[in-house]
């Protein structure tokens, strides 16, 4: 799991913890949907994606599953 910044063309950025680059992308579109009560569609996601700048991985750490449970 590791803390991604996703830069947007319009100047803000937005941090979520995700697995990978596509999780960090969605989990930010999901952000923007709760803080905006939009109704998400795959139109407005593949806007979304063309909006993005960046994404950054500022630390990763590989998790021991067997230790804990992932929900």
């Amino acid at each position: 799991m590791g803390l991604w910044e996703v830069d947007l063309k319009t100047g803000p950025a937005i941090y979520v913890l995700a697995v990978n680059e596509n999780n960090a992308i969605y989990k930010s579109y999901e952000k923007v949907i709760e803080k905006t009560k939009v109704i998400p569609s795959n139109e407005g996601f593949e806007k979304w994606k063309k909006g993005i700048e960046k994404v950054y991985m500022h630390y990763f750490r590989e998790l021991d599953e067997s230790r804990f449970n992932l929900y």
